[in-house]
């Protein structure tokens, strides 16, 4: 949940059955007032994507909230993905968000804040097979577009924590 100075953005995930029968879950938000009333008769879908989604968090980026998850599709080990909504409850990004990394890497658990005048999401990703194995607190900032702004082709953000595997 996040607050915008005037109302509340919660966003959380819930369970789903996508075809063909398989249980899984997807991500939905919806605005409070500072009561706790909900303004939004409906709630949003913010992402519907194949798989799991999981570890959604919220911040309030001056303009927007931004909300941020794990997506754990069947086929590949999954992205953190992050979707704006406007203060009077629209979803400013496509059903399904934007992929902050596409790491050939685990990634999940991923944590939003507003650092200074951006936004910064930071992940955990467990790399025992790559040019610099080890597990590490990785992040970027996101633009006013939900773009990520640190993510290489050589490694999927900011390195913010690494440790290395144990020596054998």
């Amino acid at each position: 949940m996040a607050f915008d100075g005037t109302n509340f953005l919660l966003a959380w995930e819930y369970g789903a059955t996508d075809p063909p029968n398989t249980q899984t879950t997807h991500v939905a938000a919806g605005r409070l007032e500072d009561h706790g009333y909900a303004i939004d008769v409906n709630i949003t879908t913010v992402s519907n994507l194949a798989g799991t989604e999981e570890g959604v968090d919220v911040a309030f980026d001056g303009s927007n909230y931004v909300v941020a998850w794990f997506n754990h599709p069947p086929s590949n080990l999954g992205t953190v993905r992050v979707a704006r909504f406007s203060t009077a409850g629209a979803l400013l990004d496509p059903v399904g968000g934007q992929a902050t990394t596409t790491s050939a890497v685990a990634t999940g658990n991923p944590r939003i804040a507003r650092l200074g005048s951006e936004t910064f999401v930071v992940w955990e990703q467990n790399d025992t097979l790559g040019i610099n194995p080890g597990y590490r607190i990785a992040g970027t900032r996101i633009s006013s577009a939900s773009m990520a702004l640190d993510t290489t082709t050589f490694a999927a953000g900011l390195w913010v924590s690494v440790i290395p595997p144990a020596s054998s």
